[in-house]
């Protein structure tokens, strides 16, 4: 357990950092105005097992305007091997997973009022997994206005192929404490 909160704090001091700064910034220079800053954290969990632990961290940071500027990190983590899962690792060396999943966000975002258009899924790009499936999800204003929110785009497990081994007996125990 020590390595799981290890990785968990620092995911959310990484989310900190990035805020801590500006804050800062804000906090010198906008009190004078009487200007409120705020800083929040939340954080929900999706997958909980013997196995893996998905987190969704989401934060604000408020230092003006019309309003904050959230972001989302999400913690997936393997439980037995004590290491964060990367999306790359749910499926077999050889599956063209991006492809997959691309064709599925493109197909979401075709009925959505976008801002930016989408190419493909990056490395870093944040992904969730639950009971129904991996929950692709894309930040506030990557490509779509701000009052989209973080576009929750859910993939079920049917709908993709070529999970590794250990991934599929997750799912298939789907047990959940």
């Amino acid at each position: 357990m020590d390595a799981l909160n290890a990785a968990a704090e620092k995911s959310v001091e990484e989310m900190w950092e990035k805020w801590k700064e500006e804050l800062a910034y804000a906090q010198k220079n906008l009190v004078k105005y009487h200007q409120q800053v705020d800083y929040y954290l939340t954080f929900e969990i999706n997958w909980l097992s013997e196995d893996l632990v998905s987190i969704v961290f989401q934060d604000s940071a408020y230092t003006g305007g019309a309003h904050g500027q959230p972001s989302i990190k999400v913690f997936n983590y393997n439980l037995k091997r004590k290491r964060i899962i990367h999306l790359k690792d749910l499926f077999k060396e050889e599956v063209d997973y991006k492809r997959q999943i691309n064709e599925k966000v493109k197909k979401w975002l075709e009925y959505a009022l976008t801002i930016e258009e989408f190419e493909t899924i990056k490395d870093d790009d944040q992904f969730s997994i639950n009971r129904l499936g991996i929950e692709i999800i894309l930040q506030v204003y990557e490509y779509t206005p701000y009052a989209y929110g973080f576009p929750r785009i859910l993939i079920c497990y049917d709908e993709l192929q070529g999970f590794n081994d250990w991934f599929l007996n997750v799912i298939k125990k789907g047990r959940w404490y």
